[in-house]
């Protein structure tokens, strides 16, 4: 009896090990879209107030122009088609993805605060920032201070 539990223990951390090797030896590389909501948040550089009403002037791609204007709360939100990529590990015990993005240019101008013009916001500077918000979506929030004249 003694000698069927020790065989059946070590059938089964065998069988434990093989799974866990596999899922470490297969890689599943994997591509996607996915609709990406981003909020920009305005503030007064100086004091960290919201900056209502600021207009942004978003470029994507180079030939894309988007229009907005915060709001109260110094937010404004566009979302935006992209694409996302990731691996998965061969049970799916370990999974990343990241949203793909191109480089976009911002422009902002607000009251009484010195403008920012074509400050180039970078692929690699937030790509890991975004958080799933859903099937096809994700979301992403992205602070913008502005100094007072």
């Amino acid at each position: 009896m003694w000698r069927t539990a020790k065989w059946c223990t070590a059938i089964v951390c065998a069988v434990l090990l093989l799974l866990l090797l596999y899922d470490r030896a297969v890689l599943i590389l994997w591509g996607g879209r996915t609709d990406l909501t981003v909020e920009f948040v305005v503030t007064d550089g100086r004091t960290g107030q919201p900056i209502a009403q600021a207009a942004i002037n978003l470029v994507i791609d180079e030939t894309k122009t988007h229009a907005l204007h915060t709001d109260s709360g110094g937010k404004a939100t566009i979302t935006i088609p992209c694409m996302t990529a990731g691996r998965q590990s061969g049970l799916g015990l370990t999974n990343s993805s990241s949203v793909i993005f191109s480089n976009w240019q911002i422009s902002i101008t607000a009251s009484g605060h010195q403008s920012l013009t074509d400050r180039l916001i970078r692929y690699a500077d937030y790509k890991d920032t975004s958080q799933e918000n859903g099937p096809h979506a994700h979301r992403a929030s992205i602070s913008i201070p502005l100094d007072p004249e």
